[in-house]
């Protein structure tokens, strides 16, 4: 049967006339099928790259480097004040340790002080009392104990020998005492003066032992008056630093919202350039690359190639960048690339649209559609061979692509596509004008010396 595609001639699309028995007839449309009658209006779900992007691809790396550069800067800052919060945190619990310690050290040195105080009281009344006593009593009062007015004795800390009064002393009604039994009033008196003596030296340790604990008062009392005026301050510079931490983490996360952004606009700007080693759009060599490793596996003796592909990409739609044409993310195209209605004039044949008239806009007869420009009727006799989950669309690069991939392996026969005569055999089938299959042979080299880059998603 035969079959019409298009073929990009001096800048415009010339309809020529092909016949194709490779094929097998073609499948009737299904009225079951819910195909658009129009092309349909620009689509919004998908990310669509400007006509020209090669000429916004500096500016998009400027802007990625310089938000990435932002999202770093804003990271260590939040970083750095995340790091001096930590640190003051950590210097706030020993501050509280060291408070907790300085004030339990000043309750033990003012309980060691009262200590130390009251004894010195303590020893200072003692030595008062037998310094008074003596005075009293005359050289021979013993300073182990003072006299009482009924003649007894009050024992004191002196020697544990104390003189027995005998009978009342002649001074303020106190009695006079003997020497004891043996000893005379001379070692009285020498025992009374080192007991005197003993005496004022420990009135002399516990006041440099309440001095000592004094000093201590006044060192812990100092400390407290540090920390406690350290602490407010550590404190607010810790919540400060909180601030400026959280501050900083949320001014990164709303630069890595733009550079987010930034990198899916220069992903679809690079998707939509042309590869430098081959001028191919990313997307459209993508699509190329996708179909040759398909059929590498379903049909391994077909030996497809992506540069066989790309000569059919290059003189049908220039790439699919015929007429301004825009490239999405996921492959699709807008506006749809449409050939001339196929009704009989200027050489070509009449084919009549199916009933149900498919992405070729409607109208009585049939369009070639699509980047790879195939035939609608054409796309419904390989379209059931496409991978599971590819869209069922031939204005979709990966989809065109395959099922020119398909189409051509077909009519390649056994030979394959490497051979000559295959590779000849599968063009004259998509193009039966000799020129187009010299020209598809040409490209098909030119692109098969060149390094295909590894796909970018």
């Amino acid at each position: 049967m035969p079959i019409i595609q298009s073929v990009r001639l001096r800048g415009k699309l010339a309809p020529i006339l092909v016949a194709s028995a490779l094929i097998g007839p073609v499948a009737p449309a299904s009225a079951s099928s819910p195909p658009p009658t129009a092309p349909p209006p620009f689509p919004t779900a998908v990310q669509w790259a400007p006509s020209n992007p090669g000429r916004l691809l500096p500016r998009a790396r400027a802007e990625v480097s310089a938000l990435s550069a932002a999202v770093q800067r804003a990271n260590s800052s939040s970083t750095a004040a995340l790091s001096a919060a930590v640190d003051g945190s950590a210097r706030l619990q020993l501050l509280d340790s060291e408070l907790t310690s300085t004030v339990i050290g000043l309750a033990e040195a003012s309980s060691a002080a009262r200590a130390a105080r009251s004894k010195a009281a303590s020893t200072a009344v003692l030595a008062y009392v037998s310094w008074g006593s003596q005075q009293q009593a005359g050289p021979l009062q013993p300073a182990v104990g003072v006299v009482a007015a009924d003649g007894g004795t009050v024992a004191g800390t002196g020697s544990a020998r104390h003189a027995r009064m005998t009978s009342p002393g002649p001074v303020g009604g106190v009695p006079t005492p003997e020497p004891p039994p043996g000893r005379s009033a001379a070692d009285v008196q020498a025992t009374t003066e080192d007991a005197m003596f003993g005496l004022r030296a420990a009135l002399r340790r516990a006041e440099r032992a309440w001095a000592v604990q004094q000093g201590l008062i006044g060192t812990y009392r100092a400390g407290l008056s540090r920390i406690r005026a350290v602490i407010p301050q550590l404190r607010s510079a810790v919540v400060a630093d909180e601030r400026q931490a959280a501050a900083s983490a949320g001014e990164a996360r709303k630069y890595g919202v733009r550079l987010d952004a930034a990198k899916a606009r220069l992903r679809l700007l690079l998707l939509a350039a042309p590869v430098p080693s081959t001028g191919i759009p990313q997307v459209v060599q993508n699509a190329y690359l996708d179909a040759q490793h398909y059929l590498a596996s379903s049909d391994p003796s077909c030996q497809l190639s992506w540069a066989d592909l790309a000569a059919i990409g290059q003189i049908e739609s220039g790439q699919a960048r015929w007429n301004g044409t825009r490239l999405a993310s996921n492959g699709d195209t807008y506006p749809p690339i449409l050939g001339p209605a196929l009704n009989g004039r200027h050489g070509t044949a009449a084919l009549v649209s199916p009933p149900v008239p498919l992405f070729d806009g409607g109208g009585p007869y049939e369009r070639a559609v699509g980047p790879m420009q195939l035939l609608p009727t054409t796309w419904l006799s390989v379209a059931p061979s496409l991978p599971t989950g590819m869209p069922n669309d031939p204005n979709n690069v990966y989809s065109a692509a395959m099922a020119a991939g398909i189409y051509l392996c077909r009519a390649a026969g056994p030979a394959g596509m490497r051979s000559p005569a295959g590779l000849r055999r599968a063009y004259a089938s998509y193009n039966h004008s000799r020129s187009y299959v010299r020209h598809a042979v040409s490209l098909a080299r030119r692109f098969g010396a060149t390094s295909a880059v590894a796909p970018l998603r």
